[in-house]
């Protein structure tokens, strides 16, 4: 056994007495590996070693000096050495140096050797690799890797490796442990790059429409040659041959490792001497119909018949009418000899139908309805398009939202419908967990303890929700449920797939059953709302609309106002709440204020208006003072500045209007902006008041309430202790002068 030596000092500082010390990482080998480890300790020191393997058994090692050899033939796994020293003067020091972690050699396989045929690119695909840290992959030619560190990596020959016709590859694995702890793993194969190549065709035609042509292929390759004149059908060691009839030949050859096709494939025959087919008209048929024709111009000798169906049968006119779509084979004799038409078949086509050019199909993932279907054609008119063989259509090419399944494609334009050829178009589900199973067990007199059990499949770890995914488990089986209703999902590494059969439901047995509940509606806002209970089960049955705080032996629960109820039901052995919990009483009925028009008024007046438009039932009346007072006439006028509530009522209910209160301004006439007053001294008439203010036009000012103005807005020589009133300013009192 190849054995790595290498010594590990560790230096440890020894404290008198039993002490020990924190564990730290020593060492990282692998099986197999012989290392050295030693103690710095004190001189003419013993020591006894230990290893705790993974299950905590301990050996005591042979060696009492401060270095000890240990050869790692154990199993893969975490080990603690630790030591203890025993002093001259009868000291013992416990040391725990550490941990040594043992991992298995590593291993590596390149996988079997490959061919190259028709191309430079090798996918090593088949290599595998286990315990290593990292890989490296070499090769003994001048390409290159994709990537030498993946362990499926691409590698492209170079010219050297065309020029010798092999290169060898090979992997190297490393180990996870540290520096010359683990031996290499190396692994090769071997690519041979084949150089099979059709270098010449040479055709002699055939005469007078009998088998007499020949084709000469010649080759190079790779072991023993064969020759295919018929793609591949047939082979022949033979390059020669012969007794060829006049036709189209397809061209092919393999050696011991490859296959290659003629690039100037087909090779053509030709029948000389015969009659000459100089050319062959066909007119397609349109949209389904025998419409179409062959119109075929020849030369030869004597009388020409004609044939489009392989000489089955002939006719001396050159025309043949009345076609159907479909593959006709041409032919001419004349008195001598029979030609077929080197370019058969002869194809007519079905036109003024719309042609399906391509279908292109995205498979679902994760088992969601995320396929799609987009189909090209081309028609004369309006296309429409079908994904179910015609059953709907639609004028969208594109089909999303698509679930796994088989599909029926047809195409439809202002004359003719068509089905696509490779029907059916199949959209595959791709990754996802699948459910296989989901189980559940019904909650029984209303207790928590119904069951639901889940069966699936899927990569890595599976978790499992009831719950439409807002919370997972990694358990299967969910426990103490209530009646109800779940919704099912699992998810594995990566993807979420929804139970096909949601909702789950679990019932409650052994109670009673809520077979319906019936909810009228409140109506203007008053208490006249009711809730009906129907409900089955053992012995007196009771009925609460308030969550069970309050019990009745009557079914039929009246004068309730609009709100929020829950519904239970109870007999004499069990409680069951409502599904559908909780039942709700609207209000219904009353005035809807359809707008308020506001007009501001002007300059202080009271010339402002409110405009109100509303329906109801019965005759409508209107309050803009918050129904203090109500009209029947909707238009309020003459009013002043300020801030009014609007209601409308019917001949039931009464409505405030939503964007209470409606606000009047005042518009225009000047503004004061300040009032500046000097006080009057001694008693004195020196006090003063000046107004700054602006409008439109001349502006005049009075301090007398409007008994008198003036242009100046300077009043001086005032007196103490009369209250000077300013017109037109909004002050909440007047201006005392003191």
């Amino acid at each position: 056994m190849h054995k790595v030596l290498r010594y590990i000092l560790f230096a440890i500082l020894l404290v008198i007495g039993l002490q020990s010390y924190s564990q730290y990482s020593i060492d990282k080998v692998c099986i197999g590996a012989v290392r050295h480890y030693r103690i710095d300790g004190e001189p003419n020191a013993t020591y006894t070693w230990k290893i705790e393997d993974p299950s905590g058994t301990q050996n005591i090692l042979l060696s009492t000096a401060d270095t000890v050899e240990i050869e790692w033939n154990v199993t893969a796994g975490l080990y603690q050495l630790s030591c203890i020293q025993h002093s001259a003067n009868d000291c013992d020091a416990v040391m725990e140096l550490g941990t040594i972690e043992v991992f298995a050699q590593p291993f590596a396989d390149a996988g079997p050797g490959f061919v190259l045929c028709n191309t430079l690119q090798v996918s090593v695909t088949q290599a595998q690799a286990s315990d290593y840290s990292y890989l490296v992959w070499s090769s003994n030619g001048d390409g290159y890797f994709s990537d030498s560190s993946l362990l499926n990596p691409e590698y492209f020959a170079g010219p050297d490796d065309i020029l010798q016709g092999t290169v060898i590859l090979s992997l190297t694995a490393y180990g996870n442990g540290n520096s010359n702890a683990c031996i290499p793993s190396t692994s090769s194969l071997v690519v041979t790059i084949d150089n099979l190549s059709v270098l010449s065709v040479q055709a002699l035609d055939a005469t007078c429409g009998q088998s007499n042509g020949s084709i000469q292929i010649s080759a190079t390759g790779t072991g023993t040659l064969q020759f295919s004149i018929d793609n591949g059908t047939s082979w022949s060691s033979d390059s020669l041959f012969t007794n060829l009839s006049a036709g189209a030949y397809t061209i092919k050859v393999k050696d011991d490792f490859c296959e290659t096709p003629y690039l100037n494939n087909p090779v053509i025959i030709n029948s000389l001497g015969g009659p000459q087919i100089l050319a062959v008209t066909a007119t397609d048929a349109t949209c389904g119909q025998s419409n179409g024709s062959i119109q075929i111009s020849a030369t030869g000798t004597g009388t020409l018949q004609f044939s489009i169906d392989n000489g089955t049968s002939w006719s001396s006119d050159s025309l043949f009418t009345n076609l159907s779509a479909g593959t006709y084979t041409i032919k001419v004799k004349d008195d001598f000899c029979e030609t077929p038409y080197l370019n058969n078949p002869v194809i007519i086509n079905s036109l003024g139908g719309p042609q399906i050019l391509a279908v292109t199909a995205t498979d679902a993932t994760c088992g969601q309805s995320n396929g799609s279907i987009q189909i090209s054609a081309t028609g004369t008119g309006t296309l429409q398009f079908s994904i179910d063989n015609g059953t709907s259509w639609s004028s969208d090419s594109l089909f999303t939202n698509l679930s796994a399944g088989t599909y029926t494609i047809k195409v439809k334009d202002d004359f003719c419908e068509t089905p696509y050829l490779n029907n059916p178009v199949i959209i595959n589900s791709l990754g996802g967990p699948q459910i296989l199973a989901v189980t559940a067990t019904d909650a029984t007199c209303g207790q928590s303890n119904g069951s639901i059990k889940i069966s699936a499949t899927g990569t890595g770890t599976l978790q499992f929700s009831i719950d439409n995914g807002t919370s997972w488990s990694s358990d299967s089986l969910f426990t103490n449920l209530s009646a109800g209703t779940y919704n099912i999902k699992v998810k594995d590494d990566f993807c979420e797939t929804p139970y096909l059969n949601n909702p789950v439901i679990i019932n409650s047995l052994g109670g009673p059953q809520i077979l319906a509940v019936t909810a009228t509606d409140a109506t203007c806002g008053q208490s006249n709302g009711s809730i009906q209970i129907s409900a089955t089960g053992t012995g007196t049955l009771q009925f609460s609309i308030d969550n069970g705080t309050s019990w009745s032996s009557d079914s039929l629960f009246t004068n309730l106002s609009a709100g929020t109820y829950t519904i239970k039901v109870k007999d004499d052995f069990c409680e069951t709440p409502y599904l559908n919990n909780p039942v709700i009483i609207n209000s219904l009925g009353g005035p809807q204020i359809l707008a308020v028009n506001t007009t501001d008024a002007t300059c202080g007046q009271s010339n402002g208006s409110i405009q109100i438009s509303a329906t109801g039932t019965g005759t409508l009346q209107f309050s803009i003072d918050n129904g203090t007072s109500w009209s029947s006439d909707s238009l309020f006028t003459n009013l002043s500045a300020g801030t009014y509530s609007i209601k409308v009522k019917d001949d039931f209910c009464e409505t405030p209007y939503l964007n209470n209160p409606v606000i009047i301004n005042s518009l225009g006439g000047p503004q004061i902006l300040a009032v500046t007053a000097t006080d009057a001294t001694c008693g004195q008439s020196n006090g003063s008041i000046q107004i700054s203010a602006t409008g439109t036009g001349t502006l005049q000012f009075s301090i007398d309430n409007g008994t008198s103005w003036s242009s100046d807005s300077l009043f001086t020589n005032l007196s103490a202790g009369k209250e000077q009133n300013i017109e037109c300013y909004n002050q909440p009192a007047p201006i005392l002068l003191r």
